[in-house]
């Protein structure tokens, strides 16, 4: 018979880390059962977990009657762990940060994990095996214990420690932030469980980092329920705005139904659409076009104009408030621009308070995206853009200066300022051509403003301002003259 003897070091080794099994497994129903939030990590998150899970069996597996059994699997789960295991918990971190990393970086990682797999494999039969046990092995002389623990404590520190240490400088949202720390807690526990050879640290650190990481993800959805029942009440709040009108008015003449199609629906979706790009010029670009039309739909009636604009006013804060959250700071401030709507005795004033809801929901939006690694990629592109722009550059170009992929790039330019990169580029060169037009001839300013020849650059500039740059120049000096006679 197999007799185990029960004594304290036993019961460390044993039920805490069967303990820590429990607690991932169930972190790993959590996981699956909430997986859309998590997203893309899932996967990276249920590989690491499933290794850390067989590793956390180990000392459980060592006091069973296995025999040779148990010595192949104390053998493998480190492989397992740190091959498969640590790398993928890395990608899960990258991933839920949003980092575009080169791919030497990210293989790094798996190839330290495989270096030290192929390390541990020829070293340690040396060490739980007679010499002979394993003749296949290319076998490492004068390698022990203290060998084996030491470079997996290095490899903790450049495989987790480092790299977690390295994202929390870097700007994350509050609910990485914490799947990092929960990370970082777990490669600190690891090394000093390694230095000090205390693997009951190890067992106590993955069970902290395994409530961390469940504490976030219950934070995270808690937020989001926060949030959708915020968009309900305002959703709420915007039904009775809209269905508020004049006793003395029929409703249709203020609400656009089937029987008024007058309403100019399609320029308030195309301002609703483009409200949350954080584009102010833009942005009141398409609130003027809407306001034209409003005003013909109202036939200049103030009370008429008022009610829409107040509704208009309440769709453009839903919109924002559930984008980003921020709902205390914009519910204070739509309080005080729904009072100033309502004092409001004339058309003009009405329109400077929708542009004043322009300049709060941008404030609001910039605040959000300033530290957002999109808004920085974003940021990187125009900086560039606006240093080369005289030059003959192209998307590839604009690209490898920024250091990210293409089509993330591109998607990540038309989220954020509801243009492309081409565009936005035109833009900057017309505007800089309208300048120097003033001055030099047609040529010069296109070869001043990146443009090759000077016939593309007239069929790109009368398509921004629907005048050639010949006529462009006429029409200034046509204008100047009529100020300087005045």
């Amino acid at each position: 018979m197999y007799y185990i003897e029960l004594n304290w070091d036993i019961f460390l080794r044993t039920v805490i880390p069967f303990a820590a099994a429990n607690i991932f497994i169930m972190v790993l129903i959590y996981f699956t059962l909430v997986r859309e939030r998590i997203g893309a990590a899932y996967p990276f998150y249920c590989a690491f977990i499933v290794c850390f899970i067989l590793f956390l069996c180990g000392p459980i597996i060592n006091v069973m009657p296995l025999y040779e059994g148990k010595r192949w699997y104390d053998f493998f789960r480190n492989i397992l762990l740190f091959s498969i295991g640590t790398p993928c918990l890395l990608f899960a971190l990258l991933t839920q940060a949003k980092l575009q990393l080169p791919k030497p970086l990210l293989i790094a990682p798996v190839v330290l994990g495989i270096a030290w797999s192929c390390f541990f494999l020829c070293a340690a039969p040396l060490y739980f095996y007679s010499p002979d046990e394993l003749p296949w092995l290319v076998k490492l002389e004068n390698i022990n214990a203290q060998h084996i623990y030491s470079s997996q404590l290095l490899l903790i520190c450049l495989q987790l420690l480092l790299p977690c240490i390295l994202l929390l400088h870097t700007s994350l949202k509050a609910y990485v932030a914490t799947h990092v720390y929960g990370a970082l807690t777990l490669s600190v526990f690891m090394c000093i469980g390694n230095a000090f050879e205390l693997w009951v640290i190890y067992y106590v650190g993955a069970s902290l980092s395994a409530l961390i990481w469940s504490w976030a993800v219950y934070k995270d959805i808690q937020f989001t329920n926060s949030k959708i029942k915020q968009h309900t009440e305002h959703q709420n709040a915007l039904a009775i705005a809209q269905f508020t009108a004049a006793t003395n008015r029929h409703f249709s003449q203020f609400y656009p139904d089937k029987l008024n199609k007058a309403y100019p629906l399609k320029e308030r979706v195309a301002l609703l659409e483009i409200i949350c790009t954080a584009n102010p010029h833009l942005t009141a670009t398409k609130l003027d076009e809407l306001l034209v039309k409003l005003k013909s739909y109202c036939h200049n009636s103030l009370s008429c104009y008022q009610i829409r604009a107040k509704e208009i006013t309440f769709m453009m804060f839903d919109r924002v408030i559930f984008q980003c959250g921020n709902s205390k700071v914009l519910l204070d401030e739509l309080e005080n621009i729904g009072n100033r709507l309502d004092d409001a005795n004339t058309i003009v004033n009405i329109d400077a308070a929708l542009h004043h809801v322009i300049t709060v929901l941008n404030y609001a939006l910039d605040q959000l995206n300033s530290n957002t690694p999109d808004q920085q990629l974003v940021d990187k592109v125009k900086a560039y853009i606006l240093e080369q722009y005289r030059h003959d550059i192209s998307i590839a170009d604009i690209v490898s200066a920024v250091g990210a992929s293409r089509s993330h790039t591109m998607k990540v330019f038309k989220q954020l300022t509801a243009t492309t990169i081409n565009q936005y580029l035109a833009d900057v060169r017309i505007n800089q051509a309208k300048l120097l037009l003033l001055t030099k001839t047609v040529t010069e300013t296109a070869y001043a403003v990146g443009f090759n020849n000077s016939a593309y650059f007239s069929t790109v500039f009368k398509k921004h301002t629907e005048l050639s740059p010949k006529e462009y120049q006429q029409h200034c000096q046509l204008k100047s003259s009529i100020t300087t006679a005045k």
